[in-house]
């Protein structure tokens, strides 16, 4: 039995619950160093944001070393959280523009059964125009009874700022 030979029906349920249509991203930032561990503590700099323009919007120029990740949630038609994607890195700052970066990790979590992470197939890290880029790609599978139905290959990238604030973008690369 195939996809194709279900009844319309069944294949509109099967889509509606198990297949990605929508995401949320979130962002989190950690102080590496005294002088961005103070700006935390003064409350230049928050640990956790609910979106990226809060994120944004909250920092305030502060040198130092920050450390975070960012987090993509796919989500299917009838909004069922399929699965958690993770990109964590660091970047330092003079203030006024970031000096290095560097990729620490990426991972997933599964939310629904038939998922399945068959690993990073690319990561990579740079400064391009004074902003820390921090990406990564997994490769994510739907299958059933040894047989894969989906494959998606979903990017995120940390951009980290010199303030010590950050963004996330769904780009496969530096630039």
């Amino acid at each position: 039995m195939t996809f194709e030979s279900l009844p319309a029906e069944d294949q509109a349920a099967f889509t509606d619950y198990y297949l990605p249509v929508s995401e949320k991203v979130s962002v989190t930032v950690t102080p590496l160093d005294a002088s961005s561990a103070a700006a935390l503590d003064e409350g230049t700099v928050s640990s956790e944001y609910a979106s990226t323009e809060a994120a944004q919007t909250a920092v305030a120029a502060a040198k130092g070393c920050y450390g975070g990740y960012v987090k993509r949630t796919a989500y299917s038609a009838v909004n069922i959280a399929l699965y958690d994607i993770y990109t964590e890195g660091s970047w330092c700052s003079n203030g006024s523009s970031v000096t290095s970066a560097s990729f620490s990790r990426s991972w997933s979590t599964i939310g629904v059964i038939g998922w399945r992470d068959a690993g990073q197939i690319g990561k990579g890290s740079g400064v391009v125009s004074g902003q820390a880029r921090i990406w990564a790609q997994r490769k994510m599978i739907f299958g059933a009874g040894g047989w894969d139905v989906q494959t998606y290959q979903p990017c995120l990238r940390l951009n980290g700022n010199a303030s010590g604030g950050k963004t996330a973008s769904t780009i496969c690369s530096i630039y």
